[in-house]
């Protein structure tokens, strides 16, 4: 019994702050009350305030939690189960450990608050006298209020149950959009709150959506990705998560033409399945956005990961071959991988600017850098991407999308154009991109260096012209799909 209820505990206690803007400031650390090993502890005095901060967002009244914290006789129940997973570290969840970069929304308790949770439970759980309550109410929950479109899949869909194994299904929705837009807020809201895990949104083709369901409206099953090629990864959703915002003065561009796939994980293995129909909302840019980003990917490949093996290690180091400013990073693994990180090298001095030491595929999600002006990388700069993993198949495990497959992959939110316009004509930086297209590997930063000094200019902003054009074509950020990139830079350059 107790196997099950933390298991349900760890599918659904997401104690957590939003760990995407437009929360600035970190939820760890905040005061609990002084420890005493003497004192009584009650959830009206001691508890309250923790859970106020930590885990209120997901478990009230019509939250994602599958249970309500907000009732003191419910905490109180549910004492010892709620201090075996905070003891863990399973609870609240946040993979990424303190040697990385700052990061928003952390979601970590103090030493303090793990003791007070630790006494209070090993006490009986004691409700106490609500007089003691904090008169303080909790932060009051965001929406995307002024979104200026909300959209949905033409029809919900029922889960299936899959024994121990969670569904995966993948969603169309049309966007609708004759003229380009740039967003600058989305808010996810799922519809079976509880039963949905979390949600990955990509952005691209609407025919090719549309093209992998079997019927008008039903989606498909997916996992690891869209199943659809051209699409990219613009964001997502985890319990806790409220809107996402981003940076003062960025926005993510839309196309025409351009449709969503709603990836979303259900919790199958351990609740009822009952119809979803997950919606989103976005928020529109009112000017001009000053710096367009893009998820841009780094990846190992090819994998090879023998059979039965325990700690194997496969890593990715990438030059960078532009100035780019970085608001987020998503690392990304399947159930084999155990650990991830993300060092940058520059002058031979290494930073770590994330890692996840206890990989579990059920919490990942995108974090935003504390720092308001993202993280600057220079041209010159290395990435080293590295994954770790236990094999506890029969069979060498490979790169790909299904559940028996791997990946080792990681996604920057980035800033491409921070210089400003370079001011060369489309004319000049589709001959520098068509110099991509037909000389360069997709990860030759020596050549792409050399088809931006081509046009008339050894500096950056040459080489910058390119990747803009690259880039807002949906070029040279879709490595892993190597085929797709060709077949975009062909259009790109006409």
């Amino acid at each position: 019994m107790r196997t099950a209820l933390l298991f349900a505990l760890s599918a659904g206690l997401a104690c957590a702050s939003p760990a995407q803007p437009p929360i600035a400031n970190s939820d760890a650390g905040q005061p609990a009350p002084p420890y005493d090993a003497g004192m009584t502890r009650t959830w009206y005095r001691d508890m309250m305030p923790i859970v106020q901060v930590h885990c209120l967002s997901c478990h009230r009244e019509g939250g994602v939690g599958p249970f309500r914290l907000d009732d003191p006789q419910l905490g109180s129940a549910m004492a010892g189960a709620i201090a075996a997973v905070v003891a863990e570290g399973t609870m609240p969840p946040w993979m990424p450990n303190s040697d990385g970069l700052a990061l928003l929304g952390d979601r970590r308790l103090s030493d303090a608050e793990k003791a007070v949770v630790a006494q209070w439970a090993a006490q009986g759980g004691v409700v106490g006298d609500p007089a003691d309550a904090p008169t303080e109410p909790p932060p009051p929950v965001d929406h995307l209020d002024d979104a200026d479109i909300e959209v949905a899949p033409a029809r919900p869909y029922l889960p299936v149950r899959l024994g121990e194994r969670d569904d995966y299904h993948c969603s169309v929705v049309d966007l609708g959009l004759s003229e380009e837009r740039d967003f600058v807020a989305y808010e996810v809201l799922p519809g079976a709150t509880g039963l949905v895990h979390h949600v990955i949104l990509f952005a691209g083709p609407l025919g090719r959506a549309l093209e992998q369901e079997d019927t008008p409206g039903s989606g498909y099953t997916c996992y690891g990705g869209p199943g659809a090629r051209g699409f990219r990864n613009i964001g997502g959703w985890v319990p806790g998560t409220t809107v996402t915002r981003l940076p003062a003065g960025t926005g993510q561009l839309l196309q025409p033409g351009e449709g969503l796939i709603l990836q979303i994980h259900y919790n199958t293995a351990v609740l009822e399945p009952v119809e979803d129909r997950t919606r989103l909302r976005f928020k529109w840019a009112e000017a001009p956005v000053t710096h367009h980003l893009q998820l841009v990917p780094q990846a190992a490949r090819p994998l090879n990961i023998p059979a039965g093996a325990r700690g194997h290690v496969e890593s990715d180091l990438w030059e960078v071959p532009i100035r780019a400013s970085v608001f987020s990073t998503l690392p990304h693994m399947h159930a084999q991988g155990t650990a991830i990180r993300l060092d940058r090298i520059r002058d031979g001095e290494q930073q770590t600017i994330i890692h996840i030491p206890r990989w579990d595929f059920n919490w990942q999600q995108a974090y935003f850098f504390a720092a308001a002006e993202g993280i600057e990388l220079r041209a010159g700069d290395q990435l080293r991407l590295t994954c770790t993993y236990d094999n506890n198949t029969d069979s060498e495990v490979n790169w790909g999308e299904s559940t028996t497959d791997e990946m080792c992959l990681n996604y920057l939110l980035v800033s491409l154009d921070g210089d400003g316009d370079p001011g060369i004509e489309p004319a000049t930086c589709q001959e520098a991109v068509r110099c991509i297209y037909e000389r360069c590997g997709l990860r030759d930063t020596v050549c792409h260096r050399a088809c931006g000094e081509a046009l008339g200019g050894a500096d950056q902003r040459a080489l910058l012209a390119v990747y803009q054009c690259g880039v807002r074509n949906r070029c040279l950020n879709r490595e892993q799909l190597a085929d797709d990139c060709a077949e975009q830079l062909a259009s790109c350059v006409g």
